[in-house]
Parts: structure tokens; C-alpha cells; sequence
């Protein structure tokens, strides 16, 4: 979970980490990825919300474009956006004291 994933590895659409090459698609000159074209028809028809998270620590809202991205311990594949490195660490630090 401390590993921070690259942008260009997750799909912002279904939230998987994907180990084949993703397509860039530009929106209000932010960049996200996605794995297919079904995935690039919703993210562009969606837009307003497909491209938001909610961070799981600080629970606000966030554009997938800027977050910092880590595996989901709960679900492996798939990932979780934090708003800061700092709320990834502190998220991390709790869930190690469950």
C-alpha cells in the first residue's frame, strides 16, 4: 500500500490498475487514462463525475488528475486518490492500528 502508483497505470474510470498500455484523454487540460473506448465514451459523457474521488482519509473530494494514487488494501487491482502524500501516510498509520 505505500507505493505510489503511476497515473499512467490506472484506468479513471473503473479504478483498476491496469498492466497494458492506457489512452490519455484530455479534459479542462488535465489529463486521465483509461483502458478502452467504452471507458473513454463514460469518463467524457460523465465527466463531472468520473474525474472526482473522495479521499479516503480526509473524506473530500479530489480530481483524480492531481491525486496520489495507492492500491486499495481492501481490493486488491483496484486503487484509492489521496489528496496529499500526508493523508496516504496517516490513512496507512490507521488502518495498521485496526
Amino acid at each position: 500500500m505505500n507505493q505510489e502508483i503511476a497515473f499512467q497505470s490506472v484506468c479513471s474510470v473503473s479504478n483498476e490498475i491496469k498492466f497494458e498500455k492506457l489512452n490519455l484523454v484530455k479534459i479542462d487540460n488535465k489529463t486521465y487514462w483509461v483502458c478502452c473506448s467504452r471507458c473513454r465514451a463514460k469518463l467524457i459523457s460523465n465527466s463531472n463525475i468520473l474525474r472526482f474521488a473522495t479521499d479516503p482519509f480526509s473524506n473530500k473530494k479530489l480530481d483524480k488528475a492531481t491525486a496520489i494514487i495507492k492500491q486499495n488494501p481492501k481490493n486488491i487491482g483496484t486503487v484509492l486518490y489521496f489528496k496529499t502524500k500526508d493523508n496516504a501516510t496517516k490513512f496507512n498509520l490507521e488502518r495498521e492500528k485496526l
